[in-house]
């Protein structure tokens, strides 16, 4: 659609509401507009961190990845992208031991339906 990716803008962490926390002003310093966490958990602390940091009045749109059932409940509610977890589960344990009954391993790759959750963290 016309967007290219700048690998500068990607910042790894562990997944954890605290180091989402900690990168907050590291990517606040790269002038985004917007930010997609990995995870929900990820999302909540990059949340809290603007939070805390106040911006001056200025709204930094957030959106997470789970669905996880507190993402509604969370000030202001996480927009987030809904993924089937028991479907990813039961195709995880289907892989796992179809993989470990074949002598050679093979590259599995699945893809799964997922769903935007709108909610108000993306300004909307």
């Amino acid at each position: 659609a016309g967007l290219s990716f700048d690998k500068s803008l990607v910042f790894e962490g562990d997944f954890t509401r605290k180091t989402a926390s900690k990168l907050f002003s590291q990517i606040m310093s790269q002038n985004v507009d917007a930010i997609f966490a990995s995870n929900d958990e990820g999302a909540l602390g990059i949340l809290e961190a603007a939070r805390r940091d106040s911006l001056n009045g200025r709204f930094i749109p957030v959106v997470g990845f789970d669905d996880a059932v507190w993402a509604q409940f969370i000030q202001p509610p996480l927009t987030t992208v809904r993924q089937p977890m028991y479907q990813l589960g039961r195709l995880a344990g289907h892989t796992i031991t179809e993989s470990l009954s074949q002598k050679v391993r093979e590259h599995v790759r699945l893809t799964l339906n997922t769903r935007l959750v709108v909610r108000r963290s993306c300004g909307c």
